[in-house]
Parts: C-alpha cells; sequence; structure tokens
C-alpha cells in the first residue's frame, strides 16, 4: 500500500542525479492495510531516470505521517539487477497512478 504522497515526499528527503521519468515498480507496508495515513508506513520505487539510469527509493514515516519523523534512501544502478532490490516484498509493476502523476506533472488531488 503506497499512494503519489508517499512517492512525493520519499523524492523531497533525497537528492536525484536525475529527474524521474517513469515509475518501474513499487511497493509500500502500513501498520493497517485499510488506512492511508496517520500510521507507520515503509516503500520502495523503481524509478527510470531522465539519464537513462536506475534509482531504487526508499522511504518511510511514523504514524504521525510525513513532515515530523521520517526519512528516505535512494541508491543509483545502470541498470536494474545492480540496484539490489528487496525480495520481502510484493513489488507492483508499473503503478498506473504514480505513473501518471508523474507523468502529468499534475499532482492527483488536483485533478478531483
Amino acid at each position: 500500500m503506497y499512494c503519489t504522497n508517499d512517492l512525493e515526499e520519499s523524492l523531497k528527503k533525497v537528492v536525484l542525479r536525475s529527474e524521474p521519468v517513469y515509475v518501474l515498480s513499487a511497493w509500500g507496508r502500513a501498520e493497517s492495510p485499510d488506512v492511508c495515513c496517520h500510521m507507520d508506513w515503509s516503500g520502495g520505487f523503481v524509478l527510470l531516470l531522465a539519464d537513462g539510469g536506475f534509482a531504487y527509493l526508499e522511504g518511510w514515516c511514523d504514524y504521525t505521517g510525513w513532515g515530523c519523523q521520517d526519512g528516505a534512501e535512494i541508491r543509483y544502478s545502470d541498470n536494474i539487477a545492480g540496484l539490489k532490490l528487496r525480495e520481502d516484498v510484493k513489488w507492483d509493476k508499473l503503478p498506473q497512478d504514480l505513473n501518471k502523476w508523474i507523468t502529468s506533472g499534475r499532482k492527483p488531488w488536483e485533478e478531483r
């Protein structure tokens, strides 16, 4: 479980070497699978970058949400295998909501 806000907030915590152009896969884990906010959250995103490389972005926040106790790390590689992705999580391939957010340049909550 993840949302565009988790991607956006994770991106704000790292220095990007190149702009993300596509999310190839993503995962997210929360205390309660049916609640998106007000809980501990962690997740990760595999990004295709504008420079042709790849990045693995992993973020987290505590129950107070983004902006209090949170963080993110990013790893880069010229190929996906070099990212050494987690195998203990369920990956969603080509998440449409995240890719719509990246390619449209608009925030999903503004489209309501």
